[in-house]
């Protein structure tokens, strides 16, 4: 699975990627063949978004992890995207 953010291409990968804030390499929820996908599914760039930031919001909806010292929780994080998708 690839990564591209270049937003001086003005792709619409790249218009995607700003409007979810999935811009930084290693830490992104979506790949480009995801994006490609909601992209050819959404039809133009803006409907995308909306598919990608619930695609987001599903993978964060994940149950929260605790293992001795070592607690995930995407609780707080997934409130942001739900906010951005309103």
């Amino acid at each position: 699975m690839t990564f591209s953010y270049r937003p001086e291409l003005v792709t619409d990968v790249a218009r995607v990627r700003f409007h979810t804030g999935d811009t930084v390499e290693g830490e992104h929820f979506l790949s480009d063949e995801e994006i490609g996908m909601a992209l050819s599914e959404a039809g133009s760039w803006q409907p995308a978004v909306v598919v990608c930031l619930k695609a987001i919001i599903a993978d964060m909806s994940r149950p929260d992890f605790r293992a001795d010292w070592l607690q995930v929780s995407n609780t707080e994080a997934r409130k942001g995207y739900e906010g951005l998708l309103r």
